[in-house]
Order: C-alpha cells, then sequence, then structure tokens
C-alpha cells in the first residue's frame, strides 16, 4: 500500500487507500490503484484484473505479511463449498469480502497478491 487521502467533508470523511501493484517477473511494470477503504479485497482484486487486462479466471489470495504462501496472513477468494477441497489440510483462509478497513493496513505496507497457484494435482 502506498498512501491514503480524506474523501468528503467534515464529519462525513471516508479514506482513499492507493495501492502500487507491481509484477514480481516483470519490472518495470505498475498500475496504481485507488479504492475506498470500505471497499473489500474482492474490489481491490478486480481493480487489479481490469489494470492488467486480466481475465479473472482463477483463485486468488492476499498475503496481508508481504510473504507468498504465508497462511496465517492469507485472505482468499471466496470460496464455492465445493471449492474448499483445495485446501486439503482442512485449514481454511480468511475470506477476501472482508472491508478494507478492518485489515489495519499501514503506510506503505507490502501485500503479497498470487493470481492463478497452477494446476490444481
Amino acid at each position: 500500500m502506498m498512501g491514503h487521502r480524506s474523501i468528503g467533508g467534515r464529519g462525513n470523511e471516508t479514506h482513499a487507500l492507493k495501492f502500487r501493484a507491481t509484477l514480481k517477473w516483470f519490472t518495470p511494470v505498475w498500475r496504481d490503484i485507488e479504492i475506498i477503504e470500505s471497499q473489500t479485497l474482492v474490489t481491490l482484486h478486480k481493480a487489479i484484473q481490469r489494470a492488467f487486462v486480466w481475465y479473472d479466471d482463477h483463485l486468488y489470495s492476499f498475503f496481508l505479511s508481504g510473504r507468498e504462501s504465508d497462511r496465517y496472513s492469507e485472505y482468499t477468494k471466496p470460496l464455492e463449498a465445493e471449492e474448499s477441497s483445495v485446501f486439503e489440510d482442512g485449514f481454511l483462509p480468511e475470506n477476501a469480502d472482508t472491508p478494507l478497513r478492518r485489515l489495519h493496513l499501514r503506510r506503505a505496507q507490502k501485500i503479497a497478491y498470487v493470481y492463478d497457484f497452477g494446476p490444481v494435482q
């Protein structure tokens, strides 16, 4: 996360959060994305998809620790009942349909976003 700014008048303020999405394997490719703190990680995912012209046809997760595969900081795509079987050990990550304001993100905090986990065995 890069930063935030206030929107609205006195007593009725909300905050817009600005994220810089960079591609790990293709530098210096990046997009700045700004969404309101009441929106969710699902909204951020959709904004990333639009920004990079991707087709939202894979599982995805956000890792708030910034470390991919850190299951204790993972927020994943809202799952259908049959999709939960991809987590063989029964550990289910948090739901990405969580408002950003509940995540207590810090200015300049790095979070990892993984889209398309590859073939499921």
